[in-house]
């Protein structure tokens, strides 16, 4: 059992439950060296970005109820959640819901919208919902033990993702190999340049814990949203299907993946 991996044990809390678009055209799969797992859709909007992304989870959802989603945060899914907030019709009572990341916050707030990811996903979308949800800062002592819950039964059927502007994929951030574990890390300086305003201002994070690339590769299947102008060239570099993969830009071991899901508005 997962609880044997540390000295303490924390059980994982069960909280309570507090226009469907039209299919774009198949994709084309890469036939490069690299990236052959990649579905690439190209859409019109970022809205059209949140909406087909919903449509994915709440499909994922109707084909298996019980399934392992991992969810990200950010301004890139705002809205997806705003999407799945409406949409009715999804069953999560059997579903379990994982966080991708958390802010190891120091001891006293920062001037962040949400001092926790824990609490960012509790007003974006997990207080609108039921299934089980599971609370990445009850594992800081053993990272190990929460990937345990999250790989059990051979892996998470969904993981959600974003991608930053240095490559990094959750909080794996240059240098991060396709074994890493899930583990505390030092946010990088261009992590912490685009994610604060003032990055020197007092109270702010400096360190997160992370599902590692290890897991997040486990899954049966990886969504990952990117939106904007300034996601382009990251985008690019790592799916381009002519290179491998390299630890500079984490995200390009995706492209190691029989089934990437790749939405973009570009």
């Amino acid at each position: 059992m997962y609880d044997e991996m540390c000295a303490v044990s924390v059980k994982p809390p069960v909280s309570p439950v507090a226009s469907s678009l039209e299919r774009p055209k198949k994709p084309t799969m890469s036939q490069a060296p690299f990236a052959r797992g990649l579905h690439w859709l190209k859409l019109p909007t970022a809205e059209a970005v949140a909406q087909q992304a919903a449509n994915i989870i709440a499909d994922q959802l109707a084909q298996k109820p019980n399934a392992s989603l991992v969810f990200p945060t950010g301004n890139t899914p705002l809205g997806m959640y705003a999407q799945l907030r409406q949409k009715n019709d999804i069953n999560w009572e059997k579903s379990r819901l994982f966080q991708l990341d958390e802010y190891v916050q120091p001891a006293f707030d920062g001037p962040l919208p949400y001092q926790t990811f824990a609490e960012f996903m509790q007003n974006e979308l997990w207080r609108f919902v039921g299934g089980q949800k599971f609370y990445m800062a009850q594992y800081f002592e053993c990272p190990a033990a929460y990937e345990a819950l999250v790989t059990k039964d051979h892996g998470p059927d969904l993981v959600i993702l974003g991608i930053g502007k240095n490559g990094h994929i959750a909080f794996n951030e240059p240098g991060s190999q396709p074994d890493a574990p899930s583990r505390i890390v030092d946010l990088a300086p261009l992590t912490r340049i685009s994610n604060f305003a003032d990055p020197n201002q007092p109270g702010l994070p400096t360190q997160a814990i992370t599902l590692g690339l290890k897991a997040i590769l486990s899954a049966r299947h990886i969504l990952m949203l990117a939106t904007g102008s300034g996601k382009q060239d990251i985008v690019a570099t790592a799916f381009n299907p002519h290179t491998p993969p390299d630890s500079n830009c984490p995200a390009s071991w995706l492209k190691q993946h029989p089934n990437v899901t790749l939405l973009t508005d570009f």
